[in-house]
Parts: structure tokens; sequence; C-alpha cells
């Protein structure tokens, strides 16, 4: 696709074969460069705002890049035209068979572990605070739900002064406030992954400070990223009943 996409935007037409330079075609040249225009502004407001991106933020640049895409073949003798296209709906039809197989979150994974191994009302830590919906969702029925670092039941997430609330939140002092939370559970269940932006390397913080009260963990479940865009690790703690 990236072949296609320099042949359209890098080669204009002549008396003979294609010739390199910047398209002709006023039409690809506007929607070429808004979008190119697009992408550097959202990086740049991103970058002044220290806020997250996501691979999706760029779904705009879809129809520049499928239009350069055409020309390029266009500009491609017909045998090999035709091939390039065969080979890219091939390719492409294996990506999408793909990401249509693989589930958004590993939070049902857990869910059901939790669920079948859990006692009602054991307490289920989410760190970060953004895999919790999705949890409280499924397992606040039966069991105590809890995101990290507010300690609130998870149903949402407060965005606002995110960054900040964050930066100053202690591991350290979040285990004790679980430890104490948790009362006589039979177990405490941690659902966490490191990595999320602003919180670094505070998920793994948190699960070393619970085996530091609660004894070591065990992980029934470990996060499979390759799988699941949202992936995490369960941890399973005796709780402080047992």
């Amino acid at each position: 696709l990236t072949v296609l996409v320099v042949l359209g935007l890098g080669t204009r037409s002549g008396r003979g074969p294609a010739e390199i330079g910047w398209t002709e075609l006023p039409w690809l040249r506007t929607t070429a460069g808004t979008g190119g225009a697009t992408v550097l502004l959202g990086a740049a407001v991103s970058l002044a705002t220290d806020s997250a991106f996501q691979g999706r933020y760029a779904v705009f640049c879809f129809v520049p890049v499928v239009l350069a895409a055409g020309v390029g073949l266009r500009r491609l003798p017909q045998a090999a035209g035709v091939s390039a296209l065969l080979l890219l709906v091939v390719l492409s039809a294996t990506s999408v068979a793909r990401e249509l197989s693989r589930d958004r979150t590993q939070i049902g994974v857990v869910a059901a572990v939790v669920d079948g191994a859990g006692v009602d009302g054991d307490p289920v830590v989410f760190c970060p605070d953004q895999l919790a919906p999705a949890g409280h969702r499924l397992l606040a029925d039966r069991f105590t739900t809890m995101a990290y670092p507010a300690l609130d039941d998870g149903r949402t997430v407060d965005w606002a002064d995110y960054a900040e609330r964050n930066a100053a939140a202690d591991p350290e002092a979040v285990a004790d406030r679980i430890v104490i939370a948790a009362g006589g559970a039979a177990n405490v269940w941690l659902v966490w992954i490191d990595g999320y932006e602003t919180f670094a390397d505070q998920c793994g913080r948190l699960h070393a400070a619970l085996a530091g009260r609660l004894g070591r963990a065990t992980r029934p479940v470990g996060a499979d990223g390759d799988e699941f865009y949202n992936a995490a690790n369960l941890s399973r703690y005796n709780g402080p009943g047992r």
C-alpha cells in the first residue's frame, strides 16, 4: 500500500511512462495536503498538551491514502497493476480477518475466572481505572469492585485532572487502603497492567505492595497483548480473612 501511495503522489503522467515528480492532479494534491496538514496539527496539539494518541485517531487519512493508492495503480502497467491490486486485496483480507477475530479487552476472560473461583464480596481491584468499567459491569453483582487510584467502584472513569491525580497517587498508601477495605474477605483480586499513559509502573508497584501485605500472589490469567487490544493480568492474593 505504501508503494502505491508513493507512486500516486510521487509520479506524474507523461507522454511515455510515468515520470518522477509531485503529482499533476490538483484534486489529489489538495486531498493529500489537507490530510498531511491535519496530521501535523494533531501531532502538534498532542505534544503541546501531552495527550495520548491511538492509531485509530488518524482514520481521516483513509480517504487520501486510498485515492493516492488508486492513482498509483493507474501508473503501473496493466498486468503489474492487476497483480498489485490482487496482492493488496489478499493482504487486506488477511489483516481484517485477524482484527475481527481479536477481542478488544481481556476483561471477559478475567471476569470468568474471578466469577468461577471467587467468593461473594471479594474485592476486585482494577489498575489502571480504565480497565474497571467493563469489569464493574461483569462483576459488581457479586464482588466489590475498586478502581485504582481512587478506589471508587469503577463504573466510570473520572477524566478531570486525570494526569495530576495519577501522578500524585501512592501505590503503597493505596495498598494499605485496599487491605483495610478487604476486611475479612477470602481473596483479594488485582486486575492490572503497566504502561498506560500517566500511570508508568504504578500498577506493578501496587502488585508488589499488596504482596508485601498479603503474601505472594498467584496469577490465574496473564496479559495477552497478541489476542487482546486491552490486555490485563489477574493476580489473586489470600485475603486478610484467611
